[in-house]
């Protein structure tokens, strides 16, 4: 009876934890797909990353020293954790970073596709920026939240011709495609995935370790911060054209503020 017990607790060992590993397995997989962590690539620097500007869109100075492209959805969280990171690096280094963004999107956000036309049709109103932080500060009402809602929270002033140009087809914005092209040819798996000056960056995703680049890379120390998310701003709405022409971060604390209503806590990069 004793022999009998004791195979019949292997068994039931045996078995929880073959299914403890299935679900470490299932949430290794999800995690990098979503990007939690840093992706590896087939390549980890392009000898051709000066023509990448042809299939992204930069947002900052024209000569920039340091190029940061970044291949994302709109749809991807840890996408949107990123960017008032990549925006507290311009900030910190005015006129020397430029973000240059590629779209990647993900098979399984059903709203990648549209989201990136909304960015597109709003890149065609000189409002791309602008749709971009949008886009991810609220990132939760991307579906029942009217597309042209959301382009007149970011300032795109022709809202009926926004309306018209997003039923457009995927193929008449030629930049969404070229980007998921891009990546795939550098061998990318998930989003964000982030290259500088054509270099895969694999350090942590956080100001600190992107300051330490650019300081290698010979941009001088930054300029300080004042802390963030510590000011309320009166209109919610209206992000500036220009996040190095903020005052201190003032895109990061509207994207971080509508994410402490969604979550309850701020985690920092």
């Amino acid at each position: 009876m004793k022999v009998t017990l004791r195979g019949a607790w292997e068994v039931i060992s045996a078995s929880i934890v073959a299914v403890a590993a299935v679900i470490m397995l299932t949430f290794y997989l999800h995690d990098r797909q979503q990007g939690a962590s840093p992706l590896e690539a087939a390549q980890t620097f392009a000898n051709d990353w000066q023509d990448w500007e042809e299939s992204g869109i930069r947002m900052g100075a024209d000569g920039a020293t340091m190029v940061v492209a970044t291949f994302m959805d709109f749809q991807c969280p840890y996408c949107r954790d990123l960017v008032p990171v990549l925006d507290s690096l311009r900030s910190e280094f005015p006129g020397k970073v430029v973000i240059e963004h590629h779209h990647f999107l993900l098979k399984s956000h059903e709203l990648a596709v549209p989201s990136a036309i909304a960015a597109e049709c709003a890149a065609r109103q000189r409002k791309f920026a602008e749709m971009y932080h949008t886009l991810f500060s609220q990132m939760d009402s991307i579906g029942s939240k009217a597309w042209g809602a959301l382009a007149a929270d970011a300032g795109v002033p022709d809202i009926p011709g926004f309306e018209r140009c997003i039923q457009s087809p995927q193929d008449a914005f030629p930049r969404i495609a070229a980007g998921h092209a891009l990546g795939a040819s550098v061998g990318i798996r998930g989003t964000p995935s982030v290259w500088i000056n054509g270099e895969l960056f694999q350090e942590m995703r956080n100001l600190a370790a992107f300051r330490r680049k650019a300081e290698e890379m010979g941009l001088g120390e930054g300029s300080p911060l004042e802390p963030f998310y510590t000011r309320e701003r009166g209109d919610r709405s209206v992000l500036p054209s220009d996040p190095e022409a903020a005052s201190a971060g003032a895109v990061n604390r509207r994207i971080a503020r509508s994410r402490i209503i969604g979550s309850g806590s701020i985690t920092s990069g």
